[in-house]
Parts: C-alpha cells; structure tokens; sequence
C-alpha cells in the first residue's frame, strides 16, 4: 500500500511540474488595435514585382483587407488609364500607355490596424502595387531534350516528343507575361 501511494504521489508531483512548465502565455491583443483589421491587396495578375499587362486588357485591382471602412484606388494620368468598374474596395482598369506604373491604395480602417504581423500607428494605410504595361505579349515556348537538342518536326510547328523522355520547356514569349500556363493534350499517333 505505501509503494503504491509514493508512486501515486510521484505521479502528481511530475504531472503538476508538466502541466506547470508546459504552459505558454496567451496571446494578447494590443489594446489600442482590433482583431481583423488586416491589410491584403491583390491583383488579377497576382501580386508581387513582374506584374506585366498587355495595353488595353482589364487588370482588377482589389482590397481583400479585413475591417477597413473606405478604399480609394488611385492611377497615374500617364498610364492613360479607363476605369472601367469601381466599388469602395475593387477597380477593374484598363491602361493605354506603355510603361512602369504604380497603383496607389488608401484604406481608412478607423482604428489602428495590422501590417505585417505589426500593429499599424495610425488608422490609415497608404500604399501601392507596381506594374508593367507592355505594347503586346506573345506567348512562346520551346521544348529542348536532356542534351539539350530543340524538338520540333521538320515544318517546325509541332514539338515532337518521345514517351518517357525528360524534356525542359523554355519561355520564348515576347512581353513579359506574369503568368505561364502550359496545356497538354493528348494526341493520336499517325501510325
């Protein structure tokens, strides 16, 4: 009976030690900010530094942020650009002008909000996605074997490829698309 209440009490004493020193420290909100007041913008032609449009083509420009109150969206007269819809948090543009442009964003969340993981210091984001507008983008590839050898038939408008063989695609496109899309397809032999 006494081994087995010192293996009992044991078993409190190491429990309560784990349950004592495994425990983190909640998180806490900082006062002066409010859960979901997040920033997030994006684009049709995803976000980032290589965003490139042909002249003419639609680009959606959106404000997917938690929280903000009112988005104006702001683009340079040079681009020549033609708002073609606008709500308080999307815009859908069209621009006329080749060149690099920046798209400015305010938010006004009201409060502070968060960028970053950091708690914002005042209730205003200002910001900007930069851009590309190009003349015209033609998409073009080439597929190469191991050795390095172009595959194409003789009139050169068909990549020929042997099953099992690894191949390299290599991007020939004139414009600086921001999106690759390869579709395959299956085709039956000529045999």
């Amino acid at each position: 009976m006494r081994r087995i209440f010192k293996y009992n009490v044991f078993i409190a004493v190491v429990a309560v030690a784990l349950i004592t020193f495994s425990c983190t420290e909640d998180y806490e909100m900082p006062s002066d900010a409010t859960e979901g007041n997040d920033v997030f913008l994006s684009t049709s032609f995803g976000i980032g530094k290589d965003i490139a449009i042909q002249k003419g083509v639609e680009m959606y420009f959106d404000d997917f942020s938690s929280g903000g109150e009112e988005t104006t969206w702001s683009f340079p007269e040079e681009s020549d650009p033609t708002i073609l819809t606008t709500n308080e948090r999307h815009a859908k543009v069209a621009f006329g002008n080749p060149g690099s442009y920046e798209a400015k964003v305010t938010i006004d969340f009201g409060e502070l909000y968060y960028l970053n993981g950091e708690v914002s210091e005042t209730s205003i984001y200002e910001g900007s996605i930069s851009f590309e507008v190009v003349d015209e983008i033609k998409a073009g590839f080439q597929v190469s074997d191991e050795s390095g050898t172009i595959l194409t038939q003789e009139n050169g408008a068909l990549h020929l490829v042997e099953a099992g063989s690894d191949i390299t695609f290599t991007d020939m496109s004139d414009g600086s698309p921001s999106v690759l899309t390869y579709f395959f397809r299956h085709t039956e032999s000529a045999r």
